[in-house]
This record gives C-alpha cells, structure tokens and sequence, in this order.
C-alpha cells in the first residue's frame, strides 16, 4: 500500500531526495510531496494537504514485497528465503510496514473525506488516461493544468510506463545483487498466481473476508478473489 501526501506539488527531479536531507529540504518551501508507507493512525493530518492512497490486491502485494524483500540483501537476512517462508510472514503482519489490512482497512473507510484519493494500481494500469485525468483534477493547481493539456497528458502516461519506468532503474533505487530480479520487476496484475499454493490462496482469502468484514472491499478486486477459491 502506497499513501502520497501532496501539498501543491512542483518538484523537479532534483529535487527527489530521500531521509534526513529530504526533510531538511521540506521546510525551506511551501510545496512539497511525500512518499509514504504509514497507516493512517500515523500519518500525519492537515486540512489543506491532499491524501493519494494506492491500494493493490494483497496477492500481487505479497509477491511483490517478496523480491523487495530479498532483493536488499544489505537490508534484509533474506536472500535466501522462499516464498512459501515469506508468505506466512506477511500473512501474520510481521513485515515491513506492519499488517497489510491494518493499513488498507482504515484508508478505505476514510476515501469519502474531501482531502483523500483512494486508487488502486489495479485501476491505474488498466485506465492510465482516466486515472491520471482523476489525479489532476483530484490534486487541481498545477497537476490540473497538466491533465488538461493532451500533449503533456500523454507524455505523463508515456514516463509513467512500465517500460519507461524499468529503464535507468538507479533513479528509483539502490544496486541490488546480480542475481535479483530488478525493483521495477514486472507491472503486471495477477502475477501471484505463479507462486501462490491453493491452500496459500485459499488462507490469504479468508483472511480478506476476516479483515474486510463490515466493508465492501470485495467489490475492489472480486475476480481475484474469486480465482483464489476456485
């Protein structure tokens, strides 16, 4: 799960700093944006900040924190680790950023406030236009200017590819091992189920239906739930 807090955003790429340096940057401007993990008890909240939270599918997300994962050898004592040991890590919440549904459950029943966007990377590779267009407009000043231009538009869902963003990948990350599948690694949807075991699909359903109990969250990802029981 992916939470973007944007504050009238206009960041050029020097400006794309991380940690310590970043925050001591933050607080010579008026316009900033963060990248950020943090459930919502944790994030912190202002009125005129604007909230972007993407959401993908749990089963994706567990494979795809599985190569994060081991994929940072001078982070994590994983390298080795399979999936099957990883998946029962991320079904009990002992990961990086905590449980998944403790995250995502409190996001989504705070999407109706004016100041948060509520997307999931579902919806962003299959309607990038519409999606981007709903950014814009969400995010309005500058960011709606740029969806209203259509050139500017389609460079914006040219450089926001995967094919665009799984070049030069030293932009978005340290060097990994040789041996380590890339951190733009795929893009894809419904990967996970080249990993998943009928009883791992099967746990990590019911686990959706526990966790999601009093929502609709169903109604985000209903043929990949649905795959999982079959």
């Amino acid at each position: 799960n992916l939470v973007v807090a944007h504050q009238t955003c206009n960041l050029r790429k020097t400006d794309c700093l991380v940690g310590l340096h970043f925050i001591e940057n933050l607080i010579k401007r008026n316009e900033f944006v963060i990248k950020s993990h943090l459930p919502l008890h944790m994030m912190p909240h202002h009125s005129e900040a604007s909230y972007l939270y993407i959401a993908r599918n749990p089963f994706d997300c567990a494979v795809s924190f599985y190569h994060h994962t081991r994929g940072f050898a001078q982070h994590y004592d994983f390298v080795n680790g399979s999936f099957d040991e990883f998946f029962e890590c991320f079904l009990l919440g002992e990961v990086d950023f905590g449980d998944y549904f403790a995250n995502l459950v409190p996001w989504y029943k705070s999407r109706g406030q004016d100041n948060i966007l509520f997307l999931t990377y579902e919806q962003m590779k299959a309607q990038p236009l519409e999606t981007i267009c709903s950014i814009g407009s969400f995010l309005g000043a500058g960011a709606a200017a740029v969806v209203r231009d259509r050139k500017v538009l389609r460079d914006v869902i040219r450089n926001s590819s995967y094919d665009s963003m799984s070049r030069d990948q030293q932009r978005w990350s340290s060097q990994r091992p040789d041996n380590m599948p890339a951190f733009v690694r795929k893009g894809q949807v419904g990967d996970w189920l080249n990993y998943f075991s009928p009883d791992q699909a099967r746990r990590l359903a019911d686990k959706f239906d526990e966790r999601a109990h009093g929502t609709d969250l169903k109604t985000l990802w209903p043929e990949v739930l649905r795959a999982a029981r079959d």
